[in-house]
């Protein structure tokens, strides 16, 4: 027999002060449906489907499908489709479809395709009506959200990245062996799908590699293609019959079309030999509208303009096709990322900088928020505010940049940016050098790589009094203590001397004496 004393223990009323937020969850693809928000976001072992529930403020995952064995998220986009949630994902190595019910929370497999993913295959995915298209390794699929109706249309093969709906029909580009790459209709059916035109007839191929453009504008669908003479040209089709003008016949080679996802619009836009010209679709509708236009990178339609992203300046042409200059009263050149979901809000960022402060521009004027751009590029508006992922804090460990991204919000009526939901906690703070001053308490934590100075004030709440601090602190607590306190001042030494004043809150960096070292 051993004797064992139990002693009761009295329980200790404790609480956790987090302060190392790194690394950020990284939400993408955010899509709001109901009173939710969708979204993809690091798990800490791999990219999950999250969702947000506006009303009550709670975030949970949907479900971890991959089980913590790296990345679930095959594509940061969702759609919605018959009232549940699709996006592509995967519990093994496979290009899979996943459905979630946000009202009950189930989520299962659509459909296994028992192909391998691989990370160089771009997705291209569009809901049109009561079906999702979408195209992988040059295949077209279609899926009513169910697995008996998700299948790939196999009667044409080498899709490409453009699928429009026009008058009930899906058009891509497409070959097959006896008519070369042509353009393609479908109905969702395989018998539903069929040629437009044969261009270019017989095995010659009327769409050409490198020269790939697709638009949907006045109830037609636009493209480039080329006839049996090799003259490349700006066609159209209504789906019943096609045909082409030639207002610059073989000088299209020449001119510079740009992606644009043209919805409810009539004018196309491009560039040539420097100029900016406009089209509607027919030879005499086809001028140009501005001189010496300077390099265009991208074209976005905002509430009845269509501004014009260039290496200078944001364009705008209105509805009367006069051509301005957005005005910005910032020192920075700016560039449109795109609309926020209710096409209230153009976000902008300043051009060539992904890491730039994001603004927003309501038609009238431009703000800037204090939140950074992290390349993802769904704004969500919602009661007031708009809501999108992006940081404030980061932290520099050659040759890698971290960064904390969250869901942060801006609300555009006062200005204020501010984070929405934290979702991560990921790093440790490893919380070091406790002191007691006037009842509060101060200490080093880590708020991302380096440490920073906290404090703890008379009322519980957890204070950072520095940010810019890049200084090592060692761990060994026993042979090291770096703490001394003078009158209302703590001092915190590394190879600099870093000083706090307790009663401004204030933290300062005083560097020793060149060839002087603090020991």
């Amino acid at each position: 027999l051993i004797p064992f004393n139990f002693k009761s223990q009295t329980p200790i009323n404790a609480s956790i002060k987090e302060t190392n937020f790194f690394p950020g969850s990284i939400p993408r693809g955010l899509l709001k449906t109901n009173n939710h928000i969708v979204f993809s976001a690091f798990t800490g072992f791999g990219n999950e489907p999250y969702k947000y529930n506006i009303q009550t403020g709670e975030v949970n995952l949907i479900q971890n499908i991959n089980g913590n064995s790296g990345n679930s998220m095959l594509k940061n986009e969702f759609h919605e489709l018959n009232g549940k949630i699709v996006y592509f994902a995967s519990d093994n190595s496979n290009f899979q479809l996943w459905t979630t019910d946000l009202s009950t929370n189930a989520t299962s497999k659509i459909k296994d395709f028992n192909i391998y993913f691989s990370s160089s295959s771009n997705i291209i995915s569009k809901v049109f009506g009561n079906k999702l298209y979408f195209v992988y390794q040059q295949k077209l699929y279609v899926s009513d959200g169910t697995a008996n109706g998700t299948f790939q249309i196999n009667n044409v093969n080498n899709i490409g990245n453009y699928i429009f709906e026009n008058n009930g029909y899906v058009y891509f580009f497409g070959h097959s062996s006896g008519y070369g790459r042509e353009i393609w209709k479908t109905d969702g059916t395989q018998i539903g799908t069929s040629i437009v035109m044969d261009i270019n007839p017989g095995s010659n191929s009327g769409i050409v590699t490198g020269y790939e453009k697709m638009y949907r504008f006045n109830n037609k669908i636009f493209f480039l293609a080329t006839d049996t003479n090799y003259n490349l040209a700006l066609w159209s089709t209504d789906g019943t019959s096609t045909n082409s003008f030639y207002s610059f016949g073989s000088n299209y080679y020449l001119a510079s079309f740009f992606d644009f996802d043209y919805e409810n619009y009539s004018e196309l836009f491009f560039s040539f030999n420097g100029n900016l010209w406009k089209t509607d679709g027919t030879l005499a509708g086809t001028n140009s509208v501005y001189s010496n236009i300077p390099t265009i990178t991208k074209l976005t339609y905002f509430k009845g303009n269509t501004y014009i992203n260039t290496d200078s300046n944001i364009f705008y042409v209105n509805l009367q096709n006069q051509v301005n200059i957005l005005s910005n009263p910032f020192s920075n050149t700016l560039q449109v990322i795109e609309p926020s979901d209710n096409g209230n809000y153009l976000a902008l960022k300043e051009f060539n900088n992904d890491s730039s402060l994001l603004y927003f521009y309501d038609g009238v004027s431009t703000l800037q928020t204090s939140i950074k751009y992290n390349n993802d590029n769904k704004f969500i508006e919602n009661n007031n505010k708009l809501i999108f992922s992006g940081y404030q804090e980061s932290y520099y460990d050659y040759p890698t940049t971290y960064k904390n991204v969250e869901l942060f919000s801006f609300q555009p009526a006062n200005n204020i940016s501010k984070i929405e939901k934290d979702l991560t906690y990921g790093m440790s703070g490893t919380p070091l050098f406790f002191t007691e001053l006037n009842g509060e308490v101060f200490f080093l934590s880590r708020d991302g790589y380096y440490y920073q100075v906290y404090k703890i004030d008379l009322a519980g709440n957890l204070i950072k009094l520095s940010n810019n601090l890049q200084d090592y602190f060692p761990d060994n607590i026993e042979n090291y203590y770096p703490v001394a306190v003078s009158g209302n001042y703590i001092y915190f030494h590394s190879s600099n001397l870093i000083r706090t004043d307790a009663i401004n809150n204030s933290t300062q960096i005083i560097s020793p004496p060149t060839n002087e070292t603090i020991y």
